[in-house]
Order: C-alpha cells, then structure tokens, then sequence
C-alpha cells in the first residue's frame, strides 16, 4: 500500500512578523504556503508566487488573482474572476478603475485580466482599497481586500524585491543584480508507454493483488472495493490501482507495483516526494492513472463543489512517481482549482 501524506503544517503569518520580511538575509526558502487574513499565498520550487483573495464562503464573489514570476523581468498577471455573468467594470471602493482590460467570457465565468507593468500598477493601486465589486445580473459580486499589502510583501521577498523598483510594497533604488534569477526548474525524463498487459496474466495479477490487499489490512472484504484497475507501467511492472471506501465524493485509494511475469511479485509504488512540509500530497478523493503519459492524477476535494483540496499530477520515470504539479487550498471559499496557488512544477 502507497499513500503518499507529507507532513503539512499551514503557516499563519501575523502583521506583527511583517518587518522581518524587510529585513531578512536572503529570500526565504521555499515552497511557501500561507494564510493571511482574507488572502492566500502560495509560491513554489521556482519562486512563482500566486495571491488569491479568498475570504469567507459566498456565492456573489470574486476571485481576485495576483500571479507573479521569479527573476528580474518576470511577469505578472491580475485576474478578476466572477462566477457569475457580469459586464460592468470592477470598482474599488466604489470608484472605478481604469484599466485596458483583456476580457475572456464563457458559459460558467468572466474573466478580466491585466499583464505586466499596467498590471503591477494596479496592483499596487488596489493595496490603498478595502474592497472590490462588480454589478451582475446576480447582485454585486465583491472580493475582500484585508490582508492584500501583507500577501504582496510576502511575494516581494520570496522573490528578493524589497527595496527594488519591481516590488509591489516597498519599492527603491536597490540594483537589478539585487534580485535574484529564478531557480532552474527540474525537467522529468520523458516516458515511453509499456505494452498492453496480457488478459490472462491480468487475470492472475488481480487475484494476487487482492490477496494482499487483505493480507495487509487494506482492503478487508470485496464488497467495499469500488474498483481494481490495472495499467502497465512498463515492461517489467504494472500499477494496481484499488478504490475503496468511497464516501459522497472521496474514495480513499491503495496503490502497488506488480510484477508482470508469475509469481507476480507487489510491493509498494514507489515516490520521489520533495523534502517540504507545505507540499501536501494526499492521493484521495479521486486518483487516475493514464498509461499513455505515466501520469498520475489525483484530486482531493475539501467539499463536494471541489472549491478546496490537493490536485496533483506525478509521473512515472522508469523507477519511481515523482512529483509533476502540485496546487492546494485549504480555505473553501468558492475558488476554481485552476486558479489554486502552485506549490510545485517540474518541467515535462
């Protein structure tokens, strides 16, 4: 059995620790995942930093999404997402907000976005607001802002901004050599799909994985088993991919490398997890595995709507899973999983 559960301990960052981010050394280490007031920062093995205002749960909102780039020249995005159908321009506190909008409008959202330094000047004009609404056909929609000059501070030094013309809070007349490159992001080797596996021989594997499924207390009788999938790995091993204990929209899921050839030998999956505590892998609530690519799927959903949770994607390199993506939420408050902070990202 393979569950993969990092420690994670969600950090809370107080007003009251903010000058130690003017001050510190160096950037901080990273991935960085934290909680401040209505506002959620992530930043991942790159320095890529995402803000998110995500305060407390409530249909008429949007989703207000600052995403900034390591390195010197590197870019930065505002999104104003709503939920619902909207048309009219956001305003700050009341006042509009001249901007030259790019817009992008489906069946399920609006999307305003804002890239580079009119981004970043936006940015910086919405740390002097409370609040942001929109008028919609559904009633105002509104992003809280409490806690938005701590988020953006954060970024600034994660990234090695303070004091420089870059940084969204604290700008000055630090070199461009002062902010660091962002670091080299790992490139995973590509992989090669295995054959199919032979349907006699899967036969047997399943009858072997079943047995030790119960053997170890994983699975303790058939009738919780929602489903046993087998997929070949490569030519040497296939993945066993076992279901149980599903709930209204969270199964819990066992995870085995089998050998191909009798007497088919299983052992644990094996994983090359990152050394961080905030790189919370969970492999619950729905986990699928494509044999094309070797990637691993998994989303945990916090709640039913799927707002909150882990999504991650590994891939297998031959030996073990390593870690593709990974982007987590841990406050439910109505945000798209697309637009959930990034914590991880290797190269394909």
């Amino acid at each position: 059995m393979m569950h993969v559960t990092l420690p994670c301990r969600a950090a809370l960052l107080g007003l009251a620790l903010l000058p130690s981010l003017a001050v510190a050394a160096g950037p901080e280490p990273v991935p960085v995942y934290r909680q401040i007031k209505d506002w959620i920062v992530g930043c991942d093995n790159t320095r890529a930093c995402t803000a998110v205002a995500a305060a407390q749960e409530d249909a008429n909102s949007l989703w207000l999404v600052v995403h900034r780039e390591a390195g010197l020249n590197g870019a930065l995005s505002l999104r104003v997402v709503g939920g619902a159908a909207w048309d009219s321009l956001p305003l700050l506190d009341g006042q509009p907000l001249t901007a030259s909008w790019h817009k992008e409008r489906d069946e399920y959202q609006t999307v305003l976005q804002l890239d580079g330094e009119a981004g970043a000047a936006l940015v910086r004009q919405l740390r002097n607001g409370e609040r942001l609404t929109a008028a919609s056909t559904d009633g105002e929609l509104q992003a809280s802002l409490l806690g938005i000059s701590a988020a953006l501070l954060l970024i600034d030094s994660v990234q090695g901004r303070i004091g420089h013309a870059s940084a969204l809070v604290r700008p000055g007349a630090a070199a461009d050599a002062s902010v660091p490159p962002a670091p080299t992001m790992a490139k995973l080797p590509l992989f090669t799909a295995a054959p199919a596996l032979d349907p006699e021989q899967a036969t047997q594997m399943r009858s072997a994985v079943m047995a030790k499924a119960k053997a170890d207390g994983d699975v303790f009788d058939q009738e919780g088993v929602r489903s046993l999938e087998l997929q070949p790995l490569d030519s040497h091993y296939a993945l066993a991919l076992i279901s149980s204990e599903c709930g209204a929209y969270n199964c819990s899921y066992t995870l085995y490398r089998v050998g191909r050839a009798a007497p088919y030998i299983i052992s644990e999956l094996p994983f090359e997890a990152p050394a961080s505590e905030v790189v919370d892998s969970r492999l619950t609530g729905y986990v699928a595995f494509d044999s094309n690519s070797g990637e691993l799927y998994g989303f945990d959903k916090g709640r039913g709507i799927g707002d909150c949770g882990v999504n991650e994607i590994w891939r297998y390199d031959g030996e073990r899973m390593r870690l593709l993506s990974l982007a987590k939420m841990d406050r439910c408050a109505q945000v798209s999983s697309e637009y959930w902070p990034v914590l991880w990202r290797a190269g394909k």
